[in-house]
């Protein structure tokens, strides 16, 4: 069963799981994290592993939460 973690940030529902596969972007055990684009209609996938250096399921929530509190202007107007 995959890992995965439910976190609300900048006023929208993340999902920060470890990839089980090598399919797609990113490779197996890597740190990712699925939100939904508002303006484009669709979910966008981010590499925190690549990105942030995320090791842990719980360093990528920490890492969402740090970007939306130091970018509050990034989804002010999608709320």
């Amino acid at each position: 069963m995959m890992k995965k973690e439910t976190v609300q940030a900048g006023g929208e529902r993340h999902v920060v799981y470890e990839k089980p596969n090598n399919l797609g972007k990113g490779k197996k055990g890597d740190i990712m994290v699925t939100h939904p684009d508002i303006d484009l209609g669709k979910w966008t996938t981010i590499d925190l592993t690549d990105v942030d250096h995320s090791m842990t399921i719980a360093e990528g929530v920490a890492a969402v939460k740090k970007w939306h509190k130091e970018h509050p202007e990034a989804y002010k107007d999608k709320k």
